[in-house]
């Protein structure tokens, strides 16, 4: 009796292990150069310079995009791995915030709670020092409110210049980041775009493209006559 409960348990731990091997569904997919996802139907074209991550669909990361053949500053010309690669991250959260104060509490250093801890794994621009604001707008995506905040941040780096560590310096440089955050009901879909600051323009002009292709599927604030306001 012993030995048969004793493989029942082996049993129904292999069982589990199986499981969690098990492939977890994707966020969504990429088509003809369209990202889809799949739990909040929305889509945005992906350019063919950027290459893709699809998060699981559990997560409210939904996608990573990562800039191809992208710039190498002229200080890491001979450390090329210290530069950072220019990226937009993708996420979904629900919240009965607006656009402007949601971003708005997402920069704020005295507000707190488990959602903008999550955000701040993968938003980078959050998590360092000394912002500077560079801009903000406010304007529409697909008909749906959107705020669009801008800022720089400046850093010191000590790199090696060569394999064996022995050359090195310290440089001192500044990275830019976007957060566009578009409101729908009370889904809130925020796009992060990081860079090196003297190839931001481009970056940015780039990853912006794709964000005004959102295509949001339902009534927009414009076809409802809602404001957006929460």
């Amino acid at each position: 009796m012993k030995k048969l409960l004793i493989c029942c348990c082996v049993l129904l731990l292999a069982a589990a292990s199986a499981d969690a091997r098990r492939k977890q569904p994707s966020a969504g997919y990429v088509k003809d150069g369209v990202f889809y996802d799949v739990k909040h139907e929305y889509s945005f074209e992906v350019h063919d310079n950027w290459s893709d991550r699809i998060r699981k669909n559990k997560e409210d990361f939904r996608i990573v995009l990562l800039q191809e053949n992208y710039g190498i500053p002229a200080d890491y010309q001979q450390a090329e791995d210290y530069t950072l690669v220019p990226r937009m991250v993708v996420y979904v959260a629900e919240t009965n915030m607006g656009p402007g104060q949601f971003v708005d509490s997402l920069l704020s250093p005295s507000y707190d709670s488990d959602q903008k801890g999550e955000i701040r794994r993968e938003f980078d621009m959050l998590n360092k020092m000394d912002i500077i604001p560079k801009g903000r707008q406010r304007l529409t995506i697909d008909g749906y409110r959107t705020d669009f905040w801008s800022g720089e941040a400046p850093y010191a780096q000590n790199i090696s210049t060569s394999a064996s560590g022995v050359g090195g310096k310290r440089v001192n440089r500044s990275y830019m980041g976007s957060i566009i955050a578009v409101k729908k009901e009370n889904k809130m879909l925020l796009f992060h775009i990081m860079s090196e600051k003297e190839f931001f323009n481009q970056v940015s002009t780039e990853a912006t493209s794709m964000v005004n292709t959102l295509n949001w599927g339902g009534e927009s604030d414009e076809d409802s006559g809602d404001e957006g306001k929460s």
